[in-house]
């Protein structure tokens, strides 16, 4: 019996040390195939480059981790604005990690032969799926941040309404406004403007860009119809174009509430007893206190600092409709 137990102990041991040395061989090792990519994600406010094996289903551009989670997909996961080398050309990408059907789907497609799994002791495979900003940059289309708070502040709104509401003061009750249309500080030569995208919770990350665009050159150029500056619900004012760590936005009546947002900066954050940088974006809320109390407006900026920091959280039925 002692023989046994030495005997399984020694082979546990010497599995567990093909793993770690496979592992290993994989980490360090790189593709160099022509199917291979550059992948350059942000490590502690530095950008770092990884060359990694694309995979190609369904005119779809993904890659992968096929073994215990690497620091890339860490990465890439927690900030998804990356720079992807592919074909000898270099563009930027949105990385949306795959989970679901569309996951069990590339595992099938996609299988490793079984020596593999054994060797890497049967861990997940983690997809991640590179699209949507090489798609825009190539109609023209220049992706910023704000696109993303607008998609997020959308999901908010209808999971918190009276955000989305105005207050009748004659008749002293509140309206929950039924549609969501996002107003947007434009500055102008005639001063400040706010066009309104209609209805922006039925748009995608692509439509409301191009509205963006769009509303912004009408406005500087003096176009714009009055049409196009009525009718908003809720507004961001996003200055960080000019700078700045913060700002208090005045509310746009008859709206309650109003996001500021300012320019994004590299700062040292304290984690785990060290200072790291990372890549702060500074947000401001101001709301009508008749209708939004302070809890109210802590659970907005709260759930909004989680949402921009998981889009797929709020992209994952866009990018599987597009």
């Amino acid at each position: 019996m002692k023989i046994l137990r030495i005997t399984l102990i020694s082979l546990a041991l010497i599995y567990i040390g093909l793993v770690v040395v496979f592992e290993s061989w994989l980490g360090y090792s790189q593709p160099t195939n022509t199917n291979s990519l550059v992948i350059t994600t942000m490590d502690n406010g530095q950008p770092k480059d990884r060359v990694l094996s694309a995979v190609n289903n369904n005119g779809k551009l993904y890659v992968s981790a096929n073994h215990w989670p690497r620091s890339w997909y860490r990465q890439a996961k927690s900030n998804p604005n990356v720079e992807v080398l592919y074909k000898g050309e270099k563009s930027l990408y949105l990385a949306i990690p795959v989970e679901g059907e569309e996951h069990d789907l590339l595992m099938k497609e996609h299988a490793h032969p079984l020596f593999f799994r054994i060797l890497t002791g049967f861990p997940p495979r983690y997809f991640v799926r590179l699209d949507l900003k090489k798609s825009y940059k190539s109609e023209g289309i220049s992706l910023s941040i704000l696109p993303f708070i607008i998609l997020a502040v959308c999901k908010l709104l209808k999971e918190m309404p009276d955000f989305n509401s105005s207050l009748d003061q004659e008749n002293s009750s509140l309206i929950h406004k039924k549609y969501i249309n996002i107003g947007f500080a434009a500055n102008t030569d005639q001063g400040l403007m706010v066009p309104v995208i209609k209805d922006a919770d039925q748009k995608n990350l692509k439509e409301i860009s191009q509205e963006l665009v769009k509303l912004s050159e009408d406005a500087r150029s003096g176009k714009i119809k009055l049409e196009d500056l009525q009718g908003g619900t809720f507004t961001i004012s996003s200055l960080g174009g000019f700078g700045g760590v913060g700002f208090t936005p005045i509310i746009n009546p008859p709206e309650v509430a109003i996001l500021g947002v300012a320019r994004a900066q590299i700062r040292p954050i304290m984690i785990k007893g060290k200072f790291l940088p990372r890549l702060i974006l500074p947000l401001s809320l101001s709301y009508d206190h008749r209708v939004i109390d302070g809890v109210g407006g802590i659970q907005f900026t709260t759930a909004l600092k989680g949402l921009l920091e998981s889009p797929e959280l709020f992209l994952d039925e866009e990018v599987k409709n597009g």
